[in-house]
């Protein structure tokens, strides 16, 4: 959760051209203890073997969203693996706009077009809005969450120094 709140700016930051510091975004949202042995996958994208580890790592994001279900009760449940698994789904989303963004990069060098023939070439704006909506489907979940925590916390306190 720590790193959408810390993210956010960035998150809620929409770009009328190419996101060309996607990388960036994806090494932000990778910057802790869980996710950081696939931090270099974003470099890496046409390694297999990266590829499997951030596979796997995905798959361990949505074990926890269907745990954090089956282990918790009611609305709070439902938050978590919400937050969980719409983070995986921003993970594919900055991951599939990076290949995307290679391309584009390799579009302009080969054929000598520009950024935005190129982003044109390879369908960048189309991408480019399913990155966003992942954005923001994210922010909701972290906003979702964060009401829950609060909400419980100030249930266990039975105070409002919360409000």
């Amino acid at each position: 959760m720590e790193l959408c709140a810390h993210s956010r700016f960035r998150l809620e930051k929409k770009e009328d051209g190419p996101e060309l510091t996607n990388d960036y975004l994806f090494l932000l949202m990778t910057n802790n203890s869980l996710l950081c042995d696939i931090g270099p996958v974003i470099e890496h994208i046409s390694d297999q073997d990266w590829k499997k580890r951030f596979l796997l790592k995905l798959d361990e994001l949505k074990e926890m969203a269907f745990e954090a279900e089956l282990v918790f009760r009611g609305s709070s449940a439902k938050a978590l693996g919400a937050f969980f698994t719409d983070y995986a789904s921003l993970l594919m989303s900055i991951y599939q706009y990076q290949i995307m963004l290679n391309c584009l990069k390799e579009d302009c060098r080969s054929f000598l077009h520009s950024l935005e023939e190129a982003a044109t070439t390879v369908g960048e704006k189309e991408q480019r809005a399913v990155l966003h909506e992942a954005e923001d489907k994210l922010l909701n979940s972290y906003d979702e969450l964060s009401f829950h925590v609060a909400a419980r916390i100030k249930g266990q306190c039975g105070s409002s120094w919360l409000s």
